[in-house]
């Protein structure tokens, strides 16, 4: 699912949905999806 996401959408949500929410196991998927997404694109242009 995430392979035909736009990286410069979803990398915003799944940041501001680590950063505000206080589940301990939802933190932890949203920067695990978070380091995904650095890891797979890394030479995305929107990214840079």
């Amino acid at each position: 699912m995430l392979s035909n996401c736009k990286v410069d959408q979803v990398l915003p949500h799944i940041a501001e949905c680590a950063k505000n929410d206080c589940n301990v196991v939802l933190h932890a998927s949203c920067c695990e999806y978070a380091l995904l997404i650095l890891e797979h694109w890394p030479d995305a242009p929107e990214i840079q």
